[in-house]
């Protein structure tokens, strides 16, 4: 359970360290299963399965958009992350959108913080799915790092600069 410690970005940040460390124990389970495989120890149908959702699993907690096929797989063989899915989807567009429609480079770090602010106060109530909201901070980092290194964000106003001079 978090904790309100600290600011938003705080908390935000320590999410995403954890997800990371969470994602590099997973793909290391992966990779000595994958070795095995290798050596000669066939993996059932079972297993591959369970393999793909996991490594499906670690790119949605890392914050990574999911492919197409990845999405289908998931409809299939695990429904209720692919409803996890869907909404990190969703939830996804609808913050470039919002990214999209910013004046200045001030009003993208309040509506990043706001979307931040949305989820920490999400993970404060009881029976809340946490493995959930971790990939939805993910996602949010992911995407509100993209825009930045796009050429929209770069030609943006820097409000705090106008007020200086």
């Amino acid at each position: 359970m978090l904790l309100p410690v600290g600011t938003v970005s705080n908390q935000a940040k320590q999410n995403l360290l954890r997800v990371k460390a969470q994602n590099r124990i997973t793909e290391q389970k992966a990779q000595d299963t994958s070795a095995s495989a290798a050596a000669g120890i066939g993996l059932s149908q079972n297993t591959a399965v369970t393999n793909r959702v996991s490594s499906i699993t670690a790119k949605l907690k890392s914050g990574k958009k999911l492919t197409v096929s990845e999405m289908a797989f998931l409809r299939k063989h695990a429904p209720d992350l692919f409803q996890k899915a869907v909404k990190i989807a969703r939830e996804r567009a609808a913050y470039r959108e919002s990214l999209e429609r910013a004046k200045s480079k001030e009003e993208v770090n309040l509506i990043h913080q706001g979307k931040l602010g949305l989820i920490s106060t999400e993970a404060r109530y009881k029976g809340a799915d946490m493995d959930l909201l971790d990939m939805r901070t993910a996602s949010l980092a992911d995407e509100r790092a993209r825009f930045a290194t796009e050429g929209k964000y770069r030609r943006l106003k820097n409000e705090a600069a106008k007020k200086r001079t």
